[in-house]
């Protein structure tokens, strides 16, 4: 017999809400790290380089750069693994509260050990947060066929997301440039009269703005190859849901795996940023689901 929808009815069930808050922390636990590594190995070298350039004869500052090079080789692979701890259980909590939804059980082969009742415990706020509530268009409640709905939700998922990523992605890649570019005149005009001095305090001081841009890209890439399977079989779900075939849970457990990878791998977009775009982004997702049941519903 076939289940019933009622995705909408559930995900305001404590156990989910319950879930969503603990994920939801845990990601925040998780950029907090990842902030901590970003001032520890890009800004406080950025910094200390372009004090360096304008105090050239404070011996002080040389060594505090020296210094802080040092350290962050050393605790470098230390904020990653606290990044990669948090991110890992994050994702899968997240994996467990849609599976819960979707009525399915856990695939340990693709997301390794289930999280325990402590994980959620642990992680979940005490009190829900109001944006918490009703994460996913009522409109999907409209959809009968259970396996459509849950289409439906990993859709939204995927293009709230994917918005949000893009742009910050491509507003990071201004805000380095604009550095280095700042950097680099700003060490022609101080040395201008000493090209070993402008290589110096003019390229050194941009090395971690780089690498830092580079670990940005990097991340995404990674993720844009999982997000960019998700669109693909997304799309092509919509196009049987829209020809009246059926969909089938292989399908739609492939989806949910490729989300999976894309939650764990994913770049930790700062929380400020997900609020600003967030009424935005939400929207899209809205406008898409109602777009989505016009064209459904009419070839019904």
């Amino acid at each position: 017999m076939e289940k019933e929808n009622r995705i909408i009815e559930n995900q305001n069930n404590q156990s989910i809400l319950d879930k969503l808050s603990a994920q939801r922390n845990l990601y925040s636990k998780a950029k907090l790290w990842r902030n901590s590594r970003f001032i520890v190995c890009v800004l406080s070298i950025l910094v200390l380089s372009v004090l360096k350039a304008f105090m050239t004869d404070n011996r002080e500052i040389a060594i505090a750069l020296l210094f802080t090079v040092f350290v962050t080789l050393l605790l470098g692979p230390f904020f990653n693994k606290q990044i990669n701890k948090k991110r890992d259980l994050a994702a899968r909590i997240q994996q467990l509260l849609d599976i819960e939804l979707y009525g399915w059980t856990w695939d340990e082969m693709n997301c390794g050990e289930i999280p325990t009742d402590d994980d959620v415990y642990n992680h979940k706020s005490e009190t829900i947060p109001a944006n918490l509530y009703d994460w996913y268009d009522k409109g999907i409640s409209e959809v009968q066929d259970l396996k459509t709905a849950i289409l439906l939700c990993q859709r939204e998922n995927l293009r709230y997301d994917s918005h949000i990523r893009d742009s910050f992605n491509i507003l990071c890649k201004w805000i380095a440039f604009f550095v280095c570019v700042g950097i680099l005149v700003a060490g022609v005009i101080i040395n201008r009269n000493d090209l070993l001095s402008i290589i110096v305090f003019g390229l050194i001081p941009i090395t971690p703005v780089v690498r830092w841009i580079q670990s940005v890209d990097n991340e995404n890439s990674k993720d844009k190859i999982a997000r960019e399977r998700l669109e693909s079989l997304v799309t092509k779900g919509m196009e049987k849901a829209m020809n009246g075939k059926t969909i089938t849970e292989k399908e739609l457990v492939l989806i949910q795996n490729y989300m999976f990878i894309h939650r764990r791998e994913g770049y930790l977009v700062p929380d400020m940023y997900y609020s600003i775009c967030r009424e935005d982004s939400e929207a899209r997702a809205a406008y898409s689901v109602k777009d989505f049941l016009r064209q459904y519903k009419s070839r019904q």
